[in-house]
């Protein structure tokens, strides 16, 4: 059973620890645990003060250790933070009041095996669905982008959805969806609400991903890729085709009274694109977590680029998706780091690149906005320059992580900060005799020294 030996192993650890004491007040709130009044014996309800046992440093690590993973695990989610640790306190409480008891091997085990078989509820599989704003997809019954399906419904099929079953539901609700375009979602859970939360934000971003593949098209632009997802949601169990209801955030993204058109099988633009846009999607759907997270931070802030409409916070947003694909925590200049490791990264797939020190002046302008010292730097020239930049290294990003098989970013930045093309970029930086060219020389003198081995 999962977390059975964990749990065991801290149990046991207790077992040969936990000292009790009486206290007026809490004594180490943070690695006392207070008997709960269900638990106390006869002693201690006899003494002075309420009853506490106190973890050793180690015993109360190994405590937030298993309290944080099974906060993680979708199988206890149904618990807020305070029950669940209130039940594993309980626990705790229960073996070192009743030391004698459970120092008995078998006796732990099955009480271990018990307390995770109550607490442990089934996680089930559900759909999300939503109503897409300001976009009509048009031409196919279903499409399916990365890991979510766009369609249409009648009502006829809304209620064969079980829209007809949703509690709550008013004929109004079904109005929203009727033939509108669509997106479902899949989510795992038993809490409700969470599940809901997760199927908007992934709904979100599969929208932020259809935005930025959708403005790499000629002449389309970014006022008219203002997606949004209207305030209403409605779930279904998968197993039984069960609406479990429906659910309004009270959010609403402003309709626009002309959408943004998508005609699969008229417009080879658009059957292209979705093609392409699927293909790459389903390369990162198999990328490791780390590297995951990291092209999904860079998708979303690409959307919110889309989304505004001042050049300043579109260029923000844009410095931020390229921090997210080429920096690390410890880089002393980002925007330096940011220039060089752009032409490294496109010099490895034999590939063109923008010119450094245009992407590093263009952060500059980015940095006076953001700490204060300026506004109004950044110009629609400016953000489509970088926006060009941020399109070329999302996709060579792609490539290399799966050409190389990269599954953590200190790999990937190390492949690019030793590849044989630095000294080659250092030497041609170093032909001009200007601000920019040296900044990103000193730059990448010190990213190759740090991953260079010590004699």
């Amino acid at each position: 059973m999962k977390y059975q030996q964990e749990v065991r192993k801290l149990l046991k650890r207790v077992l040969h620890g936990g000292r009790a004491t009486q206290s007026e007040g809490s004594p180490l709130e943070e690695w006392s645990l207070r008997v709960p009044e269900n638990l106390c014996t006869n002693e201690m309800k006899s003494q002075e003060g309420y009853p506490y046992f106190i973890l050793s440093e180690a015993e109360f690590k190994a405590f937030q250790d298993i309290y944080q993973k099974m906060r993680r695990d979708l199988a206890f989610e149904y618990l807020t933070d305070s029950d669940l640790r209130e039940k594993l306190e309980q626990i705790l409480c229960e073996v070192l009041v009743n030391r004698k008891h459970y120092r008995n091997d078998r006796n732990l085990d099955e009480r271990v095996v018990q307390f995770l078989a109550e607490l442990a509820k089934p996680v089930e599989d559900y759909e999300v669905m939503f109503k897409v704003v300001n976009v009509e997809i048009r031409g196919k019954e279903e499409v399916l982008l990365w890991d979510a399906t766009f369609l249409r419904m009648n009502k006829t099929k809304l209620m064969g959805w079980g829209l007809n079953r949703a509690r709550g539901l008013s004929p109004a609700a079904v109005d929203e969806f009727d033939n509108k375009t669509l997106i479902i979602v899949k989510q795992s859970g038993n809490n409700q609400e969470l599940i809901l939360n997760r199927a908007r934000k992934r709904a979100a971003l599969v929208l932020n991903a259809l935005q930025m593949y959708l403005s790499e098209l000629r002449f389309v632009y970014d006022d008219q890729l203002s997606f949004g997802l209207s305030g209403l949601s409605a779930i279904r169990k998968v197993t039984s085709h069960k609406s479990a209801g429906v659910q309004d955030v009270g959010e609403h993204t402003l309709e626009s009274k002309s959408p943004f058109a998508v005609h699969l099988g008229r417009d080879e633009r658009f059957d292209e694109f979705f093609s392409k846009a699927q293909h790459e999607l389903s390369t990162i759907g198999a990328f490791g977590p780390e590297i995951k997270a990291m092209v999904e931070r860079a998708i979303r802030w690409i959307g919110k680029a889309i989304d505004e409409t001042d050049p300043d916070y579109k260029v923000i947003a844009l410095c931020t998706a390229m921090e997210s694909l080429l920096t690390e925590r410890n880089d002393g200049r980002k925007g330096e780091a940011i220039a060089f490791r752009m032409v490294l990264l496109a010099s490895l797939l034999e590939r063109n690149s923008l010119y450094p020190h245009l992407v590093l002046h263009i952060y500059g302008l980015r940095s006076k906005v953001i700490h204060g010292s300026s506004i109004e730097e950044s110009t629609m020239h400016e953000y489509r320059l970088l926006k060009t930049a941020v399109k070329m290294v999302f996709h060579n990003f792609i490539s290399i992580v799966d050409r190389e098989k990269i599954t953590k970013r200190s790999k990937l930045l190390a492949i690019i900060d030793t590849s044989k093309y630095s000294t080659k970029l250092i030497e041609q930086l170093e032909e001009y005799d200007d601000p920019y060219s040296k900044e990103i020389v000193e730059a990448l003198r010190k990213a190759v020294a740090k991953r260079s081995p010590v004699a």
